[in-house]
């Protein structure tokens, strides 16, 4: 019988797992996510008038899997709904750190 820990860690096996893997194929989440924001702030400054943060492109894409939820089930956009979870809180945790040091 699986109990609920045992469970708890192969999700976050998998996890890593999936997030390394992103790593090698895409480079550095938060690197990506700078860029990204620089982006969208670009395409989308007529509407926004303001620029994107990098935890903003981490909502955008929690929006983006939670939508594709919604459509039909795929585990993987419940991992990725997941991970983007976990990188846009980690975003957070290290602008408040820096907020705090200024």
């Amino acid at each position: 019988m699986v109990n609920k820990s045992d469970f708890i860690d192969i999700e976050e096996k998998i996890q890593k797992r999936i997030i390394e893997d992103r790593h090698q194929e895409y480079g550095d989440y938060e690197e990506n996510f700078a860029l990204l924001a620089e982006l969208f702030s670009i395409v989308l400054f007529d509407k926004v008038k303001v620029a994107l943060v990098p935890e903003d492109v981490g909502h955008i894409m929690m929006a983006l899997k939670l939508y594709r939820c919604t459509k039909r089930y795929k585990a993987d956009s419940y991992d990725d709904l997941a991970i983007y979870c976990k990188m846009t809180k980690n975003l957070r945790n290290i602008n408040s750190i820096a907020k705090k040091d200024k």
